[in-house]
């Protein structure tokens, strides 16, 4: 990947459904957040991404939206930390209790890959797991918003935040172009690799 004119790397996180807010942030070369956004609909998502910059200038990771009626009750899997598992072969999502996925994004995904966009995915809980960065309280409220939000700023080196506090879907989102820098600057197997597959799409894991 040439990166010379590369100059937008993009994370989107995606909702559950349309009541749950999606997260887009674009950062720079200078690890500078340029901007960040909330979304209700994936149209939304898609005038923001037309909105930015040209396909050869962005490259784009989307995030896995958990499927949270797989565990009812305050216990959702994402208040707890999520350990990656190394496996041998392709693991293939299925609807049921064993899919923690939801396939909400996959059609945008593959519309941004139709035309001819750098876009990749990965999974921000394996993500803040890699990097330590999952809070000692519960998650998804002030204060493990708190604590993520610092932690983003000191562990990557983000720069320019807002003075307020910003709301997980963005703070996810900014993992997400953290590592879409990563894969444009890095080396794949030195930098990232790619951790698994979701229904024959490659998810991207830091190394």
């Amino acid at each position: 990947m040439s990166i010379d004119n590369i100059f937008n790397f993009i994370g989107i996180t995606i909702g559950e459904n349309s009541s749950c807010d999606s997260g887009i942030c674009v950062i720079n070369r200078d690890n500078e957040i340029v901007r960040i956004d909330k979304a209700y609909s994936i149209d939304e998502l898609k005038d923001c991404v037309a909105g930015i910059a040209g396909k050869k200038n962005s490259v784009i990771c989307i995030d896995m939206p958990e499927y949270y009626e797989l565990l009812e009750g305050k216990w959702r899997i994402s208040n707890k930390a999520v350990k990656p598992l190394k496996i041998d072969f392709d693991y293939q999502g299925k609807d049921g209790w064993t899919s923690r996925y939801s396939d909400r994004g996959s059609d945008f995904y593959r519309k941004l890959l139709a035309e001819g966009y750098a876009v990749y995915r990965y999974c921000s809980n394996f993500t803040k797991t890699i990097l330590e960065l999952h809070p000692y309280m519960k998650e998804r409220t002030p204060a493990g918003c708190k604590f993520l939000q610092m932690a983003i700023k000191e562990k990557l080196g983000i720069k320019n935040f807002p003075p307020n506090m910003l709301p997980v879907s963005v703070l996810d989102a900014i993992l997400g172009a953290y590592i879409a820098q990563k894969i444009a600057n890095g080396t794949l197997g030195v930098d990232y690799e790619v951790g698994y597959k979701y229904k024959d799409i490659d998810i991207i894991s830091l190394k």
